[in-house]
């Protein structure tokens, strides 16, 4: 039986990697194009499409310092040693956690968009992400000083690492959390005439919200748990996640422009999905506020179409046209 060690856990870490970064990439092509479609009819938000541009960036980065030790190291010395830390694993392993905290921080500007730009909602999320990445920093650091060629970081930092991984899992479910309690309260008893309940749309909603983190979560939750297990796998996990963390906010940027992520209401024949990203600008009408519970792009299904408003104050909901939006 073929033992698992640190250099072929990492050779077959970077083989999943190119896979999903192949299929990462078809996606992000795919939402470029879907975005400048709808470009053509409304304003996107912009933070929620920079965000994704620049996870992508970052994501592609990581891949290519994995690229470039895979090739160099392997022609200079083959497969003994492939593991072990050298500049380019070093700059990975800074990217990785910078891929995890722009994943987190996409899912927390949609939780400070629902929750009416309250940044008192989100300060313990934002705080858990920017810790996890500075105790990741500061393991690089000992690793590069202590230990610059180990292929894992030292027993003493293990605590620490962990708790780079695990402050990040943290921010997935309080941020997880706390949209689905908003959307479930903006919603609740809320019920359209002549098209269906607010309530079932917001369960397809939280049901999109829960499959997306579900795939994010599962994979900070593995990683986390073999680390702490001190199990080789991890490696492999490790470097499949950086592309996980893109993979996940790009696939409900495409379901909500095409308009499959949550289920569609119809009034007079017109499709009104509900979507949960920001209005650019904001909305109001005779100086009452009221919030577009969005996904992540703003964009509605084209002229003529109406979308979900909904209004703070009073917790409910209804049909408007996009133009009165």
């Amino acid at each position: 039986m073929v033992q698992l060690t640190n250099d072929l856990t990492a050779l077959i870490g970077f083989a999943c990697e190119a896979t999903l970064w192949g299929g990462y990439a078809i996606l992000f092509i795919v939402s470029i194009m879907l975005l400048r479609r709808r470009s053509l009819k409304t304003e996107l938000s912009t933070p929620v499409v920079s965000a994704h541009i620049a996870l992508f960036v970052a994501c592609t980065v990581h891949y290519a310092l994995e690229f470039n030790h895979f090739y160099t190291t392997l022609a200079a010395n083959g497969v003994d040693g492939y593991a072990n830390e050298t500049t380019q694993l070093v700059g990975a392993d800074i990217f990785l956690s910078l891929c995890d905290l722009l994943g987190d921080y996409i899912l927390i500007y949609r939780c400070w968009v629902l929750w009416g730009r309250n940044y008192w909602i989100v300060v313990l999320p934002s705080l858990c992400a920017v810790a996890g990445f500075a105790c990741i920093m500061q393991v690089v650091h000992y690793v590069v000083t202590l230990d610059p060629t180990s292929p894992t970081p030292p027993k003493p930092m293990l605590p620490l690492t962990l708790a780079g991984y695990s402050l990040p899992l943290c921010t997935n479910l309080m941020a997880t959390t706390l949209i689905i309690a908003r959307i479930w309260w903006l919603s609740r008893g809320t019920v359209g005439e002549g098209f269906r309940s607010a309530r079932t749309i917001s369960r397809s909603a939280i049901a999109t919200i829960v499959e997306s983190g579900a795939l994010y979560l599962a994979v900070q939750l593995a990683y986390v748990v073999l680390l702490a297990l001190e199990i080789p796998v991890d490696a492999i996990i490790a470097v499949m996640a950086c592309q996980i963390y893109g993979i996940a906010p790009t696939l409900i940027l495409i379901r909500v422009m095409l308009g499959i992520s949550v289920e569609s209401t119809v009034e007079h024949g017109a499709a009104t999905p509900m979507v949960w990203a920001t209005i650019t600008g904001g909305v109001s009408t005779h100086g009452e506020s009221k919030v577009a519970v969005t996904m992540g792009t703003g964009a509605s299904s084209g002229a003529g179409s109406s979308t979900k408003v909904y209004h703070p104050d009073s917790d409910s909901v209804e049909l408007k046209p996009l133009e009165e939006v």
